[in-house]
């Protein structure tokens, strides 16, 4: 009788993750609007592929990928890696360097776990808050992207995350 129960629940539970999964890795656009002005932030992500980068676990446990600490990783080998990060102001493409956001695997793209918004003092200044991964692993950052560029970014690993 359990066999017959548990193959159903296996099937299900197995599916539902390798969907979970998925979901993860494609396109994500988020807007905000103040006054007159509108930022659209969008994300692509692809499933990371170990093969085409360097990585290692150092010796304090951290894993390093290309050379840079990776964000949303517990000593382990990410599964989503983000290929893009493109900010538009009023219609108008604002370019985001590689190096704020190639380091930040697994992203959470939720309502919840993503924040747009235009700073309150400053209408060219579009702040970021993203949430990542989970548990020990969870990260935050935001970033300050400025329509005349000199964006900043600050991240920091969510160890209250963990359980």
């Amino acid at each position: 009788m359990y066999k017959k129960l548990l193959t159903p629940f296996l099937l299900l539970a197995l599916t539902s993750s390798a969907w979970a999964q998925n979901k993860t890795v494609r396109t994500f656009q988020f807007e905000s609007k103040s006054g007159s002005h509108t930022a659209r932030i969008v994300f692509q992500t692809i499933r990371f592929d170990e093969s085409k980068h360097k990585v290692l676990i150092d010796r304090n446990n951290r894993t390093i990928i290309d050379g840079r600490p990776a964000f949303g990783t517990d000593a382990s080998v990410p599964n989503v890696e983000v290929i893009s990060m493109r900010l538009y102001v009023d219609g108008s493409e604002i370019h985001v360097p590689k190096h704020l956001y190639v380091d930040c695997y697994d992203p959470n793209f939720t309502s919840r776990d993503l924040r747009v918004r235009f700073d309150r003092k400053d209408p060219r200044i579009v702040i970021v808050d993203l949430h990542g991964a989970d548990a020990a692993a969870a990260y935050t950052v935001r970033w300050h992207l400025k329509t005349k560029g000199r964006h900043t970014r600050s991240a920091y690993q969510d160890f209250s995350a963990e359980g």
